[in-house]
């Protein structure tokens, strides 16, 4: 048997020099995967195997000086829904709606979203969530939530401030100390298969949550209940001074306005009783005027005009005292002491009318008119003898005047 030639061993110990090095490349490989890459590997394939869902902390509680809790977190109930393991979705949806009291048209849509997992509803109170567990209804899980509740209601809510629907603060010492009230949430991790249903015989872990710190301040409940009482009396009294005021000063610009509107009133009043009284001035300087134009004149005709020109400007008279008598003022032309005869009383109510010629005179008897009361009583029969010829048959003659005779 002839030796292997040197060609061929330095093949053999190059080739055995290569399968050395792949083997120690691949073992340096390994080495790294198991030593640096191992843990971040293992935990994106727990991960992948497991479905999570979280769990929320007890947000830190807010405490007066004594202790006594202004914002505290009460445990409730969340509904949400795995979709990969509902089997009945209508059933599911149709018993969540109604127990939820929740839109079906709306659970049923969540219920058949894709994904991993849907929330359902939060804040559910304890009785519910017992009696959905009871229905063992598959893919419907219930975890433990939080709810923030003040107890004294608004107040010193300026101050506290409150929270939004994901317990997060918006305002006040709620919002300042977020990072400390809020906590970290915690989890409940499944096994599952790749379709994201739950394994038979797969575990459960649960991470638990880290709740928040407790805040203490300086505030003391009752003061503050007490303060606040005070402040809404007096901000109460206030609005009422306030409206007292607004009625006050609304009353005042009412009499404001009657008192302008009955200076209006008093002033065309005044104005109104002024004209009358130049007017009737005026008549009568036309009537003193007229009557020694009768005394001078001798022509029977120009006599028949002047006597009618009388008889107007008596007339005109006649209405300018009547409306002295509207405006409450009384004037008296020519007023004398002495009794006046009934007939001189009458025949001055006749000539200041306008249908004179149409008054026929019965007998009078011989009485007399007291001077004072003659204007008024020769103005009174002048406006009924107006009324009578102006409202009957233009060619009657209105009745006499006149008092029946006893007899004998």
């Amino acid at each position: 048997m002839s030796k292997p030639s040197l060609i061929i061993k330095r093949k053999t110990i190059f080739i055995l020099l290569t399968l050395e090095f792949v083997l120690f490349a691949l073992a340096c490989r390994v080495l790294y995967i198991q030593a640096v890459q191992g843990p971040d590997l293992q935990a994106r394939a727990f991960e992948q195997q497991t479905r999570d869902r979280l769990i929320a902390p007890d947000r830190g509680s807010i405490f007066d000086r004594n202790m006594v809790g202004l914002a505290v977190t009460e445990t409730v109930y969340a509904v949400s829904v795995i979709q990969a393991q509902v089997k009945d979705k209508e059933h599911a949806a149709r018993v969540l709606s109604e127990i939820l009291d929740l839109d079906y048209a709306e659970t049923s849509e969540k219920i058949k979203k894709r994904v991993a997992l849907m929330r359902i509803k939060t804040k559910v109170d304890k009785e519910t969530a017992d009696e959905l567990r009871g229905l063992n209804l598959q893919g419907v899980v219930i975890d433990e939530d939080v709810k923030r509740v003040y107890p004294y209601g608004s107040l010193a809510s300026q101050v506290i401030g409150f929270v939004g629907r994901d317990n997060q603060g918006i305002i006040g010492l709620e919002a300042k100390y977020e990072p400390y009230l809020k906590g970290e949430s915690g989890k409940i991790l499944t096994e599952t298969d790749v379709a994201g249903r739950e394994l038979k015989y797969g575990r459960q872990y649960r991470v638990p949550p880290t709740d928040g710190y407790d805040l203490v301040t300086s505030l003391d409940a009752v003061l503050q209940s007490y303060a606040e009482q005070c402040i809404a009396k007096a901000v109460a009294e206030k609005d009422a001074l306030r409206r007292a005021h607004d009625e006050m000063v609304a009353h005042v610009a009412d009499l404001d306005r009657e008192l302008t509107a009955s200076a209006g009133r008093e002033a065309a009043h005044m104005t109104h009783i002024s004209l009358s009284l130049r007017t009737l001035g005026l008549v009568e300087r036309q009537l003193s005027l007229i009557e020694g134009m009768e005394e001078q004149e001798q022509d029977p005709d120009r006599l028949g005009v002047l006597f009618k020109l009388d008889h107007l400007a008596t007339r005109m008279r006649r209405n300018s005292e009547t409306l002295l008598v509207l405006g409450g003022t009384e004037h008296s032309h020519g007023a004398t002491a002495s009794p006046i005869p009934l007939i001189d009383v009458v025949r001055g109510a006749i000539s200041e009318i306008e249908r004179y010629e149409r008054v026929r005179i019965s007998s009078l008897p011989g009485a007399r008119v007291a001077g004072r009361a003659a204007d008024d009583v020769a103005h009174l029969i002048a406006e009924l003898l107006d009324n009578a010829t102006g409202f009957s048959d233009p060619q009657a003659e209105v009745a006499g005047i006149g008092f029946p005779r006893k007899r004998q």
